[in-house]
């Protein structure tokens, strides 16, 4: 077998296949396309479950959404409350790769709480404990056995994430991805590439597989670190903020930023600060009540 062309002839073998129109667009492809959303329109994306947001964001499979926000200000509980919302309605299935939940027995936790809208267990002043009934956690488990996965890697390279996430989708019908958090990743970064560099090819790569595999996929990041006000609150970061490279931004389908103003109260803003696409929302923001003992946003 003859080996790849290199240096020179590699760029010349590609202008031929260039000349040659190997990657001109199909007019007609073009064309069923255009007709198909002149006759029905571009498809929508699914309620998130809260119609105040649904104005600003709906989800799409297929589209990278990218979601930041100060740590500890709910990004996470505003994605698995998310995940809950169109597990139930929509019947998405998820595979979450999130280490900073582990032992994975207390994200187990979260989703059952918030499936069953009370704490799985409760201590009082007293000291004693009150504990769900084992009716509503046989309900929240058969609910959430079937809809979510768990990437468990002992060194959790993108490649290998990747590569488990093919598995679940194949073999388990899921179409529905969530990266949480970014940093947790084991970052395999060559000598020939800058960070902004490497960060824009993991980023094309990671919304490439969604749009493939006509999955839903969002990775949470955090932003750099941001300088406190004087009164101790951050400011609203955005996505031009996330730690890194301005290419989140770039290449986010939507980009989603979780804040909450003063931590002292339960209120948190969703900030929609990225829409690609018109056809599945617009920038705004909602705000949401978070309820502590369930895990639970409402708006």
């Amino acid at each position: 077998m003859a080996s790849a062309p290199r240096g020179t002839d590699q760029l010349a073998h590609y202008e031929a296949r260039v000349k040659n129109g190997e990657f001109d667009s199909n007019w007609e492809d073009l064309v069923d396309g255009l007709e198909k959303i002149h006759q029905h329109g571009e498809d929508e994306g699914v309620s998130t479950g809260w119609s105040a947001l649904d104005e600003f964001y709906t989800v799409k499979p297929g589209e990278m959404c990218i979601v930041t926000g100060v740590p500890s200000h709910g990004k996470s509980a505003f994605v698995d409350c998310l995940a809950m919302n169109l597990a139930r309605d929509h019947k998405f299935k998820f595979s979450f790769f999130s280490p900073e939940n582990k032992p994975y027995a207390r994200h187990l936790r979260k989703l059952i709480e918030i499936h069953a809208g009370h704490s799985l267990r409760t201590k009082h002043p007293s000291g004693d404990y009150t504990k769900m009934d084992f009716t509503t956690l046989g309900r929240a488990m058969e609910f959430i056995k079937p809809r979510f996965m768990w990437v468990d890697l002992p060194s959790p390279s993108l490649p290998e994430i990747l590569e488990v996430w093919t598995h679940h989708i194949l073999d388990y019908g899921v179409n529905a991805l969530v990266l949480d958090p970014w940093n947790e990743v084991e970052h395999m970064r060559s000598a020939s590439h800058t960070e902004t560099e490497y960060i824009s090819l993991c980023l094309t790569c990671l919304r490439e597989f969604a749009r493939k595999f006509n999955v839903a996929l969002w990775v949470v990041a955090h932003p750099a670190k941001l300088q406190r006000a004087r009164d101790g609150s951050y400011p609203v970061p955005s996505l031009w903020d996330i730690s890194g490279s301005a290419h989140w931004r770039a290449k986010a389908d939507v980009g989603i930023v979780v804040h909450r103003k003063d931590i002292t109260v339960n209120n948190l803003d969703v900030i929609v600060q990225k829409v690609r696409f018109k056809s599945t929302g617009k920038p705004g923001d909602v705000r949401f009540q978070y309820h502590y003992a369930s895990g639970r946003m409402s708006e």
